[in-house]
């Protein structure tokens, strides 16, 4: 019992009135206006380096999943932000704002198994950390899990070649200086396969075939992890969330990278020729029905089905 009760005290499990901070996407007057609260959904994930310096390496964002009486909460990212060679890192740091109006460092352990879970898959780029904040203390969202759909019509019939989308992440270049600010990129579903696509991202070793739909947006570091979110026209058939009369709005996948193109530079240096990369402005964005797969996998099912019967048996007595 000890043992069951140290494993699933891991994840962060909240009573039903938090579904107040479930992300609901508003009415609003047009198709170009981005609900504001959609930035809250995402953190910052930091590294610290030998000098104990902070570094940016990453986005998450927030998904709740009820279960019973209970509001579970999970920190979702690409799997390699939390890795360095294919094992998780002992620590991070999550950059989290706060109700005052700015931001904290979050220490975190992981403890692969434990708190942080990866896809079923060893090839899709996926991590969920069981974590959610204090709400007494930060400022933040959740997308519930209930509009994370399972593998079916997605992603022909739903998600289009040419539909709108954005994603919603970090900006090295601006982060904020007392607060988080994400940054909000668009573009648009440049391809859809039944084939899987090959990716040889930096740190691999070899290249996989993998399940992808790609964006005509570029991805730059720090915004692996991020979500991205379509933007349906009117005229579309879809049962999702209603923004206004003129678009409908859903969350379509997870951000993982871009892909380069590698060219000769002109000069050549003694021992080979150097090349240099040009991000050639499209992302691969890992489908949301795989999230789906991470979420609602037997591992996570079952730990939440045993903390909520620990939980139950503790209010009895």
């Amino acid at each position: 019992m000890k043992a069951h009760a140290s494993r699933s005290i891991r994840i962060r499990c909240f009573i039903a009135t938090l579904i107040l901070l479930i992300l609901y996407f508003p009415r609003i007057g047009g198709a170009s206006v981005i609900p504001a609260d959609i930035k809250k959904v995402v953190s910052f994930i930091y590294l610290e380096n030998d000098k104990g310096e902070k570094i940016a390496n990453g986005t998450g964002f927030y998904v709740t999943l009820k279960e019973g009486d209970y509001i579970f909460g999970y920190l979702v990212t690409a799997k390699h932000v939390l890795q360095d060679a294919g094992n998780f890192y002992s620590e991070i740091f999550i950059r989290q704002n706060t109700l005052d109006g700015m931001s904290e460092f979050i220490p975190m352990s992981l403890e692969y198994n434990q708190n942080v879970f990866a896809h079923p898959d060893p090839d899709v780029d996926l991590a969920a950390i069981a974590f959610f904040p204090k709400i007494t203390t930060y400022e933040f969202k959740s997308l519930p899990a209930e509009d994370i759909l399972p593998k079916g019509p997605f992603p022909k019939e739903e998600l289009a070649e040419g539909d709108k989308t954005f994603f919603v992440g970090l900006f090295t270049s601006y982060i904020g200086e007392k607060k988080n600010y994400p940054i909000i990129r668009f573009g648009h579903v440049s391809l859809i396969t039944d084939e899987k696509i090959y990716w040889h991202p930096k740190g691999w070793k070899k290249g996989r075939y993998v399940d992808f739909f790609l964006v005509e947006s570029m991805a730059f570091g720090g915004n692996s992890g991020s979500p991205l979110f379509v933007e349906y026209e009117p005229t579309r058939d879809s049962q999702k969330i209603v923004l206004s009369s003129n678009s409908r709005l859903s969350f379509a996948g997870v951000v993982v990278g871009s892909f380069n193109k590698t060219n000769e530079v002109e000069f050549v240096r003694v021992g080979g020729v150097p090349v240099y990369s040009d991000n050639v402005g499209i992302s691969a964005v890992i489908p949301s029905y795989k999230l789906y797969e991470l979420i609602y996998s037997e591992q996570l099912e079952n730990l939440r089905k045993n903390t909520v019967k620990e939980l139950l048996e503790k209010s009895v007595k």
